[in-house]
């Protein structure tokens, strides 16, 4: 399996209910299993062992992966999920194009009205509106200066909303863009209070918990590389979340540096802000 994801030996443990009350099914590993890079809020297809045809498994959301835990939450995609506690079962790539007919309406609007021809103009490789060069000269200075763990190419990558109003980045499963794009959202922040500058980031995906784990990520990096430096705060708004704060607000003093800064909310069913300003 060096192309194509695969977690095997799964055993049907029980079923309850998420924190949005949909019905997760929970699968233990056995000492079989081997590690996967299937990651939280991937869509493969759940297979019993011993079924030729692999692509004609069960579609699921993984919506929990706990290898130290020994347990794989997962969420429906197509219907009532039925299973078997006798059975071995295994998590596979989902090779159907499940997303056709969506990407087809997507590009049809984008292609029809004049109202989209920002993003038209990135696609084609057009959009190459620059941003100020004191922004490219401030991020090559900080990846010089601070150790970010990143690879050349993520570093690459990181430059580019500090060189250009628009960007795409794109890469296969487990090369690090959660990652990446943790530090994308520390850096500009970092940037824009370096240069007393107001600045507005929204972070959208396809799930919320997509959006969870972004926000996760810049929580766990702020922590690990920025202890009690970081001018922010990061608050979880809702009745039930997966993101909460692991230590008390970074800026605690009025008058401590980044105090009443950018703080990072996380709203359960609401677009995720990041807003640096007053309060």
């Amino acid at each position: 399996m060096q192309r194509f994801r695969s977690l095997g030996y799964l055993k049907f443990d029980s079923t309850r209910l998420d924190h949005n009350g949909r019905f997760l099914h929970i699968f233990t590993l056995s000492a079989q299993t081997l590690p996967a890079r299937f990651r939280q809020g991937d869509f493969p297809k759940l297979v019993p062992h011993g079924m030729a045809d692999i692509q004609g498994g069960f579609p699921v959301i993984m919506a929990e992966y706990e290898m130290e835990v020994g347990e794989v939450g997962l969420l429906s995609r197509s219907g009532r999920l039925r299973c078997n506690k006798e059975l071995f079962y295994s998590l596979e790539e989902d090779m159907d194009d499940w997303n056709l007919e969506k990407m087809d309406h997507a590009a049809t609007a984008l292609f029809s009205d004049e109202k989209y021809c920002h993003v038209r103009h990135l696609l084609t490789g057009n959009a190459l509106h620059t941003q100020p060069v004191s922004s490219f000269d401030w991020v090559k200075r900080w990846l010089a200066r601070d150790d970010q763990e990143m690879n050349p190419a993520q570093q690459q990558a990181l430059m580019l909303p500090f060189q250009y109003q628009t960007g795409l980045i794109q890469g296969p499963p487990g090369t690090g863009k959660t990652h990446l794009l943790g530090w994308i959202i520390i850096s500009l922040i970092l940037e824009a209070h370096n240069a007393g500058r107001p600045l507005l980031i929204g972070v959208s995906a396809l799930t919320h918990q997509a959006i969870d784990t972004v926000l996760k990520k810049v929580l766990l990096l702020a922590d690990q590389y920025l202890p009690e430096i970081f001018p922010g705060q990061f608050v979880n708004v809702g009745k039930t979340g997966p993101l909460k704060p692991t230590r008390q607000p970074l800026a605690k003093k009025r008058n401590a540096p980044g105090a009443g800064l950018p703080r990072l909310w996380n709203m359960s069913r609401m677009p995720v802000i990041l807003r640096p300003g007053p309060g």
